[in-house]
């Protein structure tokens, strides 16, 4: 989870996990069971209840599920990560979309391919939200926040991530489940940064502090001398 001004949020691989317990052991995910359990153990520490026999009574329902989750056929649902149209910068294959404990990002399709053919290219991903079109008017702009964009396979709501400065990427909020996506091009920006800033130790631009993979990190936002991105980053100490 996150907390932003003062409120929580679930990160999406919270409501991924969430769904997979709740379809495998619904019993365990159920409001009641937390309240139900301390009563037995209470009832435990009172000489009422013998543990070993609480406890047995437990895991026989819960070594059942487990059992049941492990199935391949008809076990817990993997975290499948699916296609999308970019294309990886360094081999030039389909990208994944990818969540994990870290948030979502692209990865290249080739990451599944035999050590010597892998290909561990990837992408970070900016929550959309935190961009704007500078196309747009500001009608355009207060429009786009109020409603989101639609799924076109299940019609769900769709998350929103800025891929660079052109391009920006949808995908259904029923994903991993459901596949949806399109690829919205135009000229992006993020809304005005006040967070805390570095120098370049390559560039003397500003260094902003960003989420990535593996966390956050200080990434450069100027132009080197050859007129590309200045990729530099450094680690949050």
């Amino acid at each position: 989870m996150r907390i932003e001004n003062k409120r929580i949020f679930a990160e999406k691989i919270g409501d991924i996990v969430t769904d997979r317990l709740s379809e495998c052991f619904g019993d365990l995910m159920n409001y009641s069971f937390t309240a139900t359990m301390e009563k037995r153990l209470d009832e435990v520490a009172g000489g009422v209840v013998n543990w070993k026999t609480l406890l047995n009574q437990f895991y026989t329902g819960f070594s059942a599920n487990l059992q049941s989750a492990k199935s391949i056929e008809s076990g817990m649902r993997p975290n499948m990560p699916s296609e999308t149209d970019i294309s990886c910068k360094l081999c030039g294959r389909p990208m994944l979309v990818r969540t994990a404990g870290t948030g979502v990002f692209l990865s290249c399709s080739g990451y599944s391919l035999p050590p010597k053919e892998r290909c561990k290219g990837t992408l970070n991903l900016t929550a959309g939200d935190e961009a704007i079109n500078i196309e747009d008017d500001d009608e355009a702009e207060s429009k786009s926040l109020i409603q989101k964009q639609r799924c076109n396979i299940c019609n769900t709501s769709m998350d929103s991530y800025l891929i660079d400065e052109t391009r920006k990427l949808h995908i259904c909020g029923n994903n991993p489940d459901c596949s949806g996506f399109w690829t919205e091009k135009g000229s992006f920006v993020l809304k005005g940064y006040d967070g805390p800033t570095l120098e370049c130790d390559k560039c003397g631009s500003e260094m902003q502090l960003k989420n990535g993979r593996f966390g956050k990190y200080f990434g450069c936002t100027g132009i080197n001398d050859t007129g590309q991105n200045c990729k530099n980053t450094r680690k949050l100490l």
